[in-house]
């Protein structure tokens, strides 16, 4: 099964590879399938994180003490799950290198083209950013949902999407909703409340966390029976009801949230 992942990704990367000579003349066709095959390897990835972390905690369970396990059992499951962590190693490793290519094929693209548009023309465009391994992009923003891991309270979580030059997600139309809820992380539960970057002010006032912007709910809906209000203060979302809004504590629990940057 592991090495079906690996050549499916390759076959994918060596189709967009194609698409890239047999359309010299068009950048937006290259990225557009350089996003898609981007998007496959990360949630690929983010999957096989997720398997690795439960064959840890099998190994943890059979190393216990207290575990009435047959040693000849004991054996053999040991000697299975390095096999499978070798392998998703190497599998891992290779992701990261066909990511590598596919951005110094696009880098290479994007100079190609600076250069045609400078002897043509003197409008200049900034590229728009390549999202990060591990990173979900769609044309706006790229998107990081954060690890099992890595849950945290509010007020953490904001920190961590500082420290990787982001901020909490702040989803402000119904496509942005839903291009979330189609590339979601596979390691977080359709009905677990995730953190986004939604507060209530001092006035009672629902905004967005980065400038204050007041939400506009004529363009994102509240989900049933929200907000609840009372202490919670914090802005919520879940896949189940199509990312609709949510108030939430901001302390208390930790739970999983998404980063964005600007691209």
């Amino acid at each position: 099964m592991k090495t079906y992942w690996l050549l499916t990704v390759s076959v994918l990367i060596s189709v967009d590879r194609k698409v890239l000579s047999d359309n010299n003349d068009s950048e937006e066709v290259y990225e557009e399938n350089s996003s898609t095959v981007v998007n496959l390897l990360n949630r690929t990835y983010i999957h096989i994180n997720g398997k690795i972390n439960q064959l840890e905690i099998q190994v943890h369970q059979i190393e216990h003490p207290n575990c009435d396990c047959n040693a000849t059992e004991v054996t053999e499951v040991k000697r299975e799950i390095s096999s499978d962590l070798r392998n998703f190693s190497k599998v891992l490793s290779g992701f990261e290198n066909e990511i590598r290519l596919l951005k110094n094929d696009l880098s290479d693209l994007r100079e190609m083209f600076a250069g045609a548009s400078t002897a043509t023309t003197t409008i200049t465009t900034v590229a728009p950013r390549v999202c990060e391994f591990g990173w979900i992009s769609s044309q706006e923003k790229c998107y990081f949902f954060s690890y099992d891991s890595d849950k945290r309270e509010w007020a953490p979580a904001i920190d961590r999407c500082t420290s990787m030059g982001a901020k909490l997600v702040e989803v402000k139309t119904d496509k942005e909703a839903q291009f979330l809820v189609e590339n979601y992380a596979s390691n977080i539960g359709d009905y677990d409340l995730i953190y986004t970057g939604r507060r209530r002010n001092d006035e009672d006032v629902w905004v967005f966390l980065s400038n204050d912007e007041r939400v506009d709910t004529s363009v994102r809906s509240w989900g049933s029976n929200e907000p609840t209000g009372e202490i919670q203060t914090c802005g919520c979302a879940k896949k189940s009801d199509g990312f609709l809004m949510h108030d939430c504590l901001c302390d208390g629990f930790d739970t999983h949230f998404i980063c964005e940057i600007v691209r």
